[in-house]
């Protein structure tokens, strides 16, 4: 389990934009899992195996 906040206001139009470079990203390093978005933050559920989850992880924080 991950939480962090958006750096920015997200509208649709991004939060569809990052939904789909996700699922690319994800489904390239075999990461399956849920995102939610609420109140400006997120709440992620990430699974794979230990080391790609956490280069996903330290790949998230590069973008904060």
């Amino acid at each position: 389990m991950y939480c962090s906040l958006a750096t920015r206001p997200l509208d649709d139009k991004n939060l569809i934009g990052l939904l789909r470079k996700s699922r690319i990203n994800n489904k390239r390093n075999h990461i399956t899992g849920v995102l939610v978005f609420f109140n400006n933050q997120f709440i992620q559920c990430i699974e794979g195996e230990d080391a790609d989850i956490e280069k996903l992880i330290s790949n998230i924080r590069c973008d904060e």
